[in-house]
Order: C-alpha cells, then structure tokens, then sequence
C-alpha cells in the first residue's frame, strides 16, 4: 500500500464531497468524455447536454468530448457531432478530434477541419476500437500534426492490450515522438495495465496517465503518485460509458496532499492545453476567472 499521507490541514475536496458541494477551490477539466450513442453499449443521457447538470453539481468546468460514433462507423460525422456541441456550449467543452488509421487519404484534411474551429483542442485515437496497432505506420500523419502544433493526444490504452494498444506500444511512439504529450486512457485499465503505464511513464517523460475507469482500484490514484508524482496525472471520466461522481470522488478521496489533487484535477491538462497551437477562448476566460500557473 502506497505510503503517502494527506496534509493535516482541511482538505477542500473532501470537504465539499462530504458535503455533497460542487468543488470550488481547483479548476476542474476532464481530459476524457463522450458524446454520442455506441451500438454495443447502451447507455442513457448521452448528449452533451445531460451532461451539464452533473458536471454542474461536482464542480467540473470543463470535459474535453469525442465521438462514439467517430470511434465507429462515421469519423466524419461523429466529429460535426462535437462540434455542434462546441457551438452550443462553448463555454463548456473543449472538442476532440477522432481519426481512423484505416482512412489515411483522410486522417490530415480531417484534423486541419476540425482544427480550424474554435474551441477543438486534443486528438483521441482507439487502436482497439479501430482495431489498428497504436505503434503502426498509418499513425504517422496524427503524430507529425500534433507534434508540430503541440496538441495533446488521448490514446486508448488497455493492459492485455490484443496487440492494438498496450502501456509498452504508447512508450515506443513516445519515443520516437519526444515532443509528443501522448495521455495514456485509462491508465491501462486493468491492474496489469496500472502497472504497464506506470513503467512506462518512468521510462517516458512524455507520457501522462488518465484516471478515468470503471475499475476502481483501491490505492491506485496514490500509487501513481507516489512513482511519478502528481503532474502526470489527469483527471479523466470515460463519461458517458462511467458516471462523473465516482470519478470525481476518487481523486478527492485519495489520501495524497490536496495541492497534488488540484495538479491532477485541472491544471496538469491546462498547461498541456495552454501550450498548444489551437484556438480555445474559453481556456483563456476560465484561467483569467480560476485558474493561475
């Protein structure tokens, strides 16, 4: 069991959440959020939307949204899914372009697309969903165009990984990639991934882990931040395959000091964010109103 402690004095996370109150002290982004419907998992309140009133009740003021629909069938459509949500709740949402290795004629013209919008700020991709090998050749376009604009990119990531996307396959193209922020999904999933993405990241500074899962392992957000320290963490939902509360309350409730929760919470991705080559005004606002570096 990791063997780091919380500070004596009170901690505002937990003390919101104990109180059932939004939290107000940390500016509060999800690095990993959808929109849309997926065949294979039924979900309810799927829209960006429904998304609101729960995010509002937490305190997170900002969830970066792809596509499930993008991560199917239809990239193009799924990504004008979250740009139309971008256009109703600019305020609220940063987007994510989705692309599918399987269509590199169409992987550059896409990102220059949805690039081209206000408000669109990282790159998702899904080896397994899309059933492509992360480290292989057709990701090649995604890699140069976020390298050269410093834009972050969301890697699906899963232990046992079936050859698509294991921890070890995200450090070989962050390797080859030093000026690539390559954001690990899930942390690898299972206990197996866990500790796959924490040996990798040790290896690769370039690499950060995502905390958003539906497995809730007791002691993980503690180990992570005992092997690589609170700014390679950020706080990631998998909403809307997961809920927002128990996402939330795992970072508050985690026995590390509440200046580690606040890196973890929103300003580790901030500074990602903050540092890329996009347009997103309303990161400009929040940082002006909640946010300092």
């Amino acid at each position: 069991m990791p063997s780091l402690r919380a500070s004596p004095t009170p901690d505002p996370f937990l003390s919101a959440m104990r109180a059932g109150q939004p939290i107000t002290d940390a500016f509060l982004i999800d690095v990993h959020a959808h929109i849309g419907w997926c065949h294979n998992m039924p979900r309810r309140h799927v829209d960006a939307a429904s998304m609101l009133p729960v995010m509002d009740a937490l305190g997170v003021d900002l969830a970066c949204i792809s596509s499930c629909l993008a991560l199917g069938p239809d990239v193009r459509g799924g990504n004008q899914e979250v740009l139309e949500a971008l256009t109703a709740y600019p305020d609220r949402f940063v987007g994510v372009a989705i692309v599918n290795p399987h269509y590199p004629d169409e992987v550059g013209p896409e990102l220059e697309r949805m690039f081209s919008r206000d408000g669109v700020g990282m790159i998702k991709v899904h080896p397994s969903f899309h059933a492509y090998p992360l480290d292989g050749p057709a990701y090649a376009p995604v890699w140069e165009f976020a390298e050269r604009r410093q834009i972050p990119v969301l890697t699906h990531t899963w232990g046992e990984g079936r050859g698509f996307d294991h921890p070890f396959q995200a450090e070989a193209v962050a390797r080859r990639h030093p000026r690539l922020s390559l954001i690990l999904g899930h942390s690898g999933g299972s206990p197996a991934g866990v500790r796959a993405c924490i040996e990798a990241a040790e290896r690769t500074p370039n690499l950060y882990l995502d905390t958003g899962t539906s497995s809730m392992y007791r002691g993980v957000t503690e180990l992570v931040v005992e092997r690589l320290g609170p700014r390679r963490m950020l706080f990631g939902s998998d909403v809307t395959y997961t809920a927002h509360p128990p996402q939330v309350a795992k970072i508050a409730y985690a026995r590390i000091p509440a200046d580690d929760k606040r890196e973890i919470f929103g300003m580790n991705l901030a500074g990602l964010l903050l540092q890329a080559d996009v347009s997103l005004p309303v990161l400009d606002h929040l940082r002006s109103a909640r946010f300092s570096s």
